[in-house]
């Protein structure tokens, strides 16, 4: 899979057709990896060990470019805005790539934490060390399958803004506060929402919103 990342890196539009193989006759295995990466909402870097981006899908490139992440790329590297977290950054990246460690690291903790997962990459055919980076969800966003979720079990508008309020933390009654609608209101389209999507409790519910597969939203072709 490293082999087929980083072919993709190498690849400024859709490559020439070529089969599994990389014979004539089917996409290029590494544009196929490239797209397929882009439609899982998860920020994904391929770095080394002095924190060079090599590869960076669709969900890390859009995180990276918001001002209020605790992670930027400057100069084709990767950096920590805090320098509370550079060290730490440093530290996760050579033991990855060097010692072939597995880190979680909490950045911004006095803020809004993020949970960064570095992983090691080792192939047999590569040199240089190389480190999977995923970012993890931050706060306050919902992703594309909660609303796919909403969908395709048919909930009201009002219903799905429930259902987002709920993912996002909000109890009933903050949810009730926050529509401008009274508690009696938030509870009958919860009942509704548990009705719809077969769930005997809002436990229930929540659990199966955290196993939804993480989907981007649809994007251009040309994105």
């Amino acid at each position: 899979m490293l082999d087929l990342i980083q072919t993709a890196t190498t690849v400024p539009t859709r490559p020439p057709l070529a089969d599994v193989n990389g014979r004539p006759g089917g996409q290029s295995v590494g544009g196929w990896w490239a797209g397929a990466i882009d439609q899982i909402d998860i920020g994904m870097l391929l770095l080394d060990a002095n924190a060079r981006v090599l590869f960076a899908n669709r969900a890390a490139r859009a995180e990276l470019a918001q001002a209020e992440h605790p992670l930027q790329q400057l100069g084709g590297e990767l950096r920590a805005r805090r320098s509370a977290d550079a060290t730490a950054l440093r530290g996760a990246l050579r033991d990855a790539c060097t010692r072939s460690l597995r880190r979680l690291l909490t950045l911004a903790q006095e803020q809004e934490p993020l949970h960064v997962a570095v992983l090691p990459l080792r192939d047999a055919d590569t040199v240089e060390p190389l480190c999977l980076m995923l970012l993890g969800q931050r706060g306050g966003r919902v992703p594309m399958a909660v609303h796919c979720f909403a969908h395709a079990h048919a909930l009201t508008s009002a219903e799905d803004q429930v259902l987002q309020a709920l993912y996002r933390g909000l109890t009933p009654r903050q949810i009730a506060r926050s529509h401008g609608v009274a508690l009696s209101t938030v509870r009958t389209q919860l009942a509704s929402i548990r009705a719809k999507t077969c769930c005997v409790s809002l436990r229930e519910l929540l659990l199966r919103l955290a196993l939804l597969p993480p989907m981007a939203a649809a994007f251009a072709a040309a994105a």
